[in-house]
């Protein structure tokens, strides 16, 4: 009897999840094809474009690995499997496509390589130079509202130092995906300018545009970690 429930379970692509999974354990995603600008300057950085599936439904982005060697920058999309234990999860490859600004770079020529679970992605990418420098603070903290109802604008407040004093901040750029959101705390320096050696601190608030209801995952990129925050946007009653 149970064996011939195992059989249906498979023949209409269902899956009942069997240990329950570990929330520390972050993986690898697999990874589809990878795409770099060829226009990239220190001021306009680039932006690779990485697509691939989610194993399930249940799966989830979590954040990026970046490791710059040289002239080769190691990127690595990590996920989480949120399945639960007692969940069936229909077992569907879910698409995506991850963007990873590429900030912070000198001017030459770099390899850019993806790690991905099935498989291994490089491509080559020329930056130029120009006066001016754009790139993201050393992350100190970022935070948001857990629970918002879709008639709000929540607001995600990021706190950080930027490298020198010549430094300055700009807006924050906000880019909404499928269950995803992007904040990018812009600032921009002259680079010939002299400018002291030491940290700034600088803060951007930064209001997210009203979302539909759903779970998401808010990515806030700095020049030395990413910081992830949850999301719960609700029906407003």
């Amino acid at each position: 009897m149970n064996a011939l429930l195992i059989a249906l379970a498979g023949l209409i692509g269902f899956a009942v999840a069997g240990n329950p999974p570990d929330a520390a354990k972050l993986e690898p995603l697999p990874i589809d094809s990878m795409g770099l600008p060829k226009d990239a300057t220190v001021q306009k950085p680039g932006i690779a474009r990485v697509t691939g599936h989610y194993p399930t439904p249940a799966w989830r982005f979590d954040h990026w690995k970046t490791e710059v060697d040289g002239s080769t920058i190691k990127l690595t999309p990590y996920g989480l499997n949120q399945q639960r234990p007692d969940q069936m999860v229909a077992q569907v490859l879910m698409p995506f496509n991850l963007p990873k600004v590429l900030a912070g770079l000198r001017p030459g020529k770099y390899t850019v390589v993806v790690n991905g679970s099935n498989k291994k992605l490089s491509s080559q990418l020329t930056v130029k130079e120009a006066e001016m420098e754009r790139g993201f603070p050393y992350l100190d903290a970022a935070k948001v509202a857990e629970f918002v109802t879709t008639t709000d604008q929540a607001q995600v407040t990021v706190s950080g130092n930027l490298p020198d004093a010549g430094w300055h901040p700009l807006a924050a750029e906000v880019k909404v995906g499928e269950g995803i959101i992007w904040v990018y705390p812009w600032a921009e320096r002259k680079r010939s300018a002299f400018a002291a050696e030491m940290l700034k601190a600088a803060e951007w608030k930064v209001r997210l545009p009203a979302l539909p209801a759903g779970d998401y995952r808010v990515i806030v990129e700095g020049r030395d970690r990413e910081q992830g925050l949850t999301l719960k946007v609700s029906a407003a009653d």
